[in-house]
């Protein structure tokens, strides 16, 4: 029997607007842009799900991105990659039977939080097709630099998603992990690529919508900074 749930108290992580906000935000021209910030270690099966959004893609946009009308970027964290970033990334994509392309592009060296910043800026829409999340702060600064999110509805990241100003991707499956000792007995989401898809170009085809909630977004950020998560752990401790 467990017990004790009571004195469980959850403290959300939190987004710095002092570095992303809009304030340097420019609208230049640009194909269409889908950004991932994600770990991605372990090609098909991996837990951050990066995997399912780049299918989904190419799948959905094969005249399109043909077309130099829309791009995919996503930012990898090099920690969870072999030595040799380039040949991981290569060998995760031939695995998915998607080879690198100039519209799918992938960058998976450190950098600043300015420059990730910059990286929101590049882009269009935020995409987060996770199999399970603890808080998915990226999207939150996704949020902050003026970006709706298309988001898995399973982890974290739902906490601070909106109606009005993301589009979660609902259908899928749970399914049990078992080629990881790690997460023996868990149970991922995972995602349904026509509904990424779908989603994909819902946001491609009402451009215009999109762009107004993310605006909504960046504003809704100011319940969500680390200063309120400070707040929140202190009246805990009382």
């Amino acid at each position: 029997v467990v017990t004790g749930w009571d004195k469980i108290r959850i403290v959300p992580h939190g987004v710095d607007l002092s570095v992303y906000n809009t304030s340097l935000r420019e609208d230049k021209p640009r194909p269409f842009t889908f950004l991932s910030v994600k770990g991605w270690a372990k090609g098909k099966n991996d837990r951050g799900g990066l995997q399912y959004a780049i299918r989904a893609f190419k799948e959905e946009f094969l005249t399109e991105w043909k077309e130099g009308k829309v791009r995919f970027l996503a930012k990898v964290n090099p920690a969870y990659l072999a030595p040799d970033h380039n040949a991981h990334i290569g060998a995760m994509m031939n695995e998915l039977g998607v080879p690198v392309e100039p519209q799918v592009q992938i960058a998976t060296q450190d950098m600043s939080p300015e420059g990730l910043r910059g990286l929101y800026y590049d882009a269009d829409i935020f995409i987060n097709t996770t199999r399970a999340e603890g808080f998915g702060l990226t999207g939150l600064e996704a949020h902050a630099c003026g970006l709706s999110t298309i988001q898995s509805c399973y982890g974290g990241q739902t906490d601070y998603m909106e109606v009005d100003t993301d589009t979660m991707i609902e259908e899928g499956t749970l399914d049990l992990v078992d080629f990881d000792l790690e997460y023996e007995g868990v149970k991922w989401f995972t995602p349904s690529i026509p509904a990424i898809r779908k989603a994909m170009r819902w946001s491609y085809e009402h451009q215009d919508e999109v762009r107004e909630a993310g605006k909504r977004a960046s504003k809704g950020c100011v319940a969500w900074t680390w200063r309120k998560a400070a707040e929140k752990a202190l009246s805990n401790l009382g």
